[in-house]
């Protein structure tokens, strides 16, 4: 006899389906009251959702990434994905991939969902036995050496594909390709460049251009190479076996674009924004297939190639990649747009830092390129600027205060270090900040998680204080920890669009907490267990309970009395979602019950067990 497991049951207290349609109405209503009517914006790399498929790299297409999307817009109600840079990831080092340090047109292989490769829609260049080969080891982090890296098993298998598809064999094939041809043609100025640069590299045997030989290393500089023979180089390249490099650069693109765009449809099928991340750096490729539209003698902050604004090629572009944003997304986030007003310019044969004044001549260049994609009804509220920085590169402030220019730019903010002059509603209500000018988190992937924040006392006495006064919440009270970092998740809601990093969410924030450009933080990757681990931390008083926030800003605004059926409600809602297995009178007596069958059960097996022994032993006899 076989006894199996009961892993079937589940005692946790959840919420029934009509209490889920509830939930989210009475989460819409509450969000409404306290003026939470924008943004709520989710913060994820795409890499780090959670997958059927584990390639160790994961994506919105795939089941477990679109379920996690509904359980975030469920239990969170969010509104928005704000992705981070989704162009090729940039290797700074053995193990450190970075997204800022990417490129700015091209996108990365992350954003390839290889089980859509096996549907008709596209020829069905892969079958399921494919997939099985690119599967990770890893299952909790994020595994990049597996898809991003040349000859890794993903690339390996989107090589086969390609080749696969090259045989022209069927109508889908055929028809797939001529898309991939347009496309190309389309994106030539981008695409080109990128698969050139790898074959010179190669070529070469190293990546930075400027070793390279003379005829590669100006290509793109027409006053030494002109355009004619540019072309003949690269037809030459073409006709003598590296056709098949430029092909697949452009197959990969195609369909990555293709992907994206798939997603963004996918999400505003849900009533939800997909928001991208304008990075302020250029990959090598755009540098060296612009050479005239960067400083050649100048480098900007953080010694990334600096946009000569002065010169046409510059200024286009500048405008090529804002309207190539434009397209792809249906807002984005503007990385360290201060540096569009103030540009810190580094000339290293002078040892000298030179900042040019644009005040709001490119921001107004930014909004122009916007509306000329999106047209002229289009809410500029979902183009967000970050103009954090230090004070010795660029203020937001004059003696009058917030500088004009910057008034109706809705500001990227994050409540760190917060004070009741500084990082929340009330304090920017004080200021005269107009509503929707600005988008509100505790934290975001800049920021240390709050649990560290917490721990290392950053500025939490000041905190604590601005938070007691706006929740009327003892300080005693605040400094636990946990009550610290609810109150800090509560906060934002106040503002008309608010953001939330999604480890701050899920409470898994102490594993990305390294800050920026570090080996691990970007390899953290959701669990596919991460709604019964999400629900254990609400039973601890931790992770982000919208209900508690709800709740907490309900008390505050005196709408507990004059919302009085839609608090009881909140209240009801947040008691769910904390409460504990053991409380559950049902699961206490499903457990004892299981229990004494599971006994029972084995009982009645070793009484069979051993009467059968006992015959075959008289039998025997």
């Amino acid at each position: 006899m076989r006894i199996q497991q009961q892993n079937f049951l589940n005692f946790k207290r959840r919420l029934t389906s009509s209490e889920e349609a509830d939930f989210y109405a009475t989460l819409q209503k509450g969000k409404e009251k306290i003026g939470n009517t924008g943004h709520t914006a989710l913060i994820i790399p795409s890499p780090s959702l959670p997958q059927e498929y584990n390639t160790g790299v994961g994506h919105f297409l795939d089941k477990e990434g679109i379920k996690f999307l509904d359980f975030a817009k469920q239990y969170w109600g969010i509104n928005t994905i704000q992705l981070l840079p989704e162009g090729n990831y940039g290797v700074r080092r053995e193990g450190i991939f970075l997204p800022y340090s990417g490129s700015s047109f091209s996108l990365g292989d992350q954003l390839i969902n290889l089980e859509l490769l096996t549907k008709d829609e596209y020829a069905k260049l892969l079958s399921k036995e494919d997939l099985k080969n690119i599967l990770s080891r890893q299952e909790n982090k994020v595994d990049f050496e597996n898809v991003l890296l040349e000859k890794s098993p993903v690339d390996n298998v989107l090589r086969n594909a390609y080749k696969e598809l090259l045989k022209s064999d069927t109508e889908e094939k055929k028809q797939l390709l001529e898309k991939i041809n347009i496309y190309s043609k389309e994106n030539k100025e981008w695409i080109e460049p990128k698969a050139l640069y790898k074959i010179f590299t190669e070529k070469n045997g190293t990546k930075y251009f400027n070793d390279w030989n003379s005829k590669e290393r100006d290509l793109y500089n027409e006053k030494i190479v002109s355009v004619k023979e540019r072309e003949k180089i690269i037809e030459t390249l073409k006709t003598s076996g590296f056709r098949e490099e430029f092909g697949f650069e452009e197959f990969k693109q195609f369909i990555a674009e293709d992907h994206l765009a798939k997603t963004r449809k996918m999400l505003n099928d849900k009533g939800m924004k997909l928001s991208g991340d304008m990075l302020v750096g250029f990959s090598r490729e755009e540098v060296w297939s612009n050479p005239n539209a960067f400083y050649n003698d100048a480098t900007m902050k953080w010694s990334f190639p600096a946009l000569n604004f002065e010169t046409e090629e510059g200024m286009n572009l500048f405008r090529s990649k804002i309207n190539k944003f434009a397209k792809r997304y249906d807002g984005f986030r503007i990385d360290a747009a201060w540096i569009y007003s103030l540009q810190p310019l580094y000339f290293e044969s002078k040892n000298e830092w030179i900042r040019k004044d644009f005040g709001s001549e490119l921001l107004n260049v930014i909004e122009d390129e916007v509306l000329k994609v999106k047209g002229q009804n289009y809410n500029l509220e979902n183009i967000t600027y970050e103009f954090i920085a230090h004070s010795n590169d660029f203020s937001t402030h004059d003696q009058n205060g917030l500088k004009d220019f910057l008034k109706n730019k809705t500001k990227t903010i994050t409540s760190y270090n917060c004070s009741d002059n500084w990082g929340t509603v009330s304090a920017f209500k004080n200021q005269g900040w107009k509503d929707g000018s600005y988008i509100l988190g505790a934290t975001n992937h800049d920021s240390r998680p709050l649990r560290q924040e917490f721990k290392e006392l950053l500025g939490v006495k000041g905190q604590i204080s601005a938070l007691s006064k706006i929740f009327n919440i003892p300080i005693e009270k605040l400094n636990n920890e946990r009550e610290f970092v609810q109150a800090k998740l509560a906060e934002p809601m106040r503002s008309k669009h608010n953001m939330i990093f999604f480890t701050e969410a899920l409470n898994i924030a102490d594993r990305y907490k390294d800050n920026l450009n570090r080996a691990e933080d970007y390899r953290v990757k959701i669990s596919k267990n991460y709604q019964d681990e999400y629900f254990k931390t609400l039973e601890k008083g931790e992770g982000f309970n919208i209900m508690d926030a709800l709740e907490k800003n309900f008390v505050a605004e005196g709408l507990d009395k004059k919302e009085p059926e839609l608090y009881k409600k909140i209240q009801k809602y947040n008691k769910i979602l904390k409460s504990l297995d053991k409380n559950n009178k049902f699961a206490k007596v499903a457990i004892i019950a299981s229990g004494v069958v599971l006994l029972l059960s084995l009982g009645v097996y070793y009484l069979i067990k051993n009467m059968k022994k006992e015959k075959l032993m008289n039998k025997a006899s």
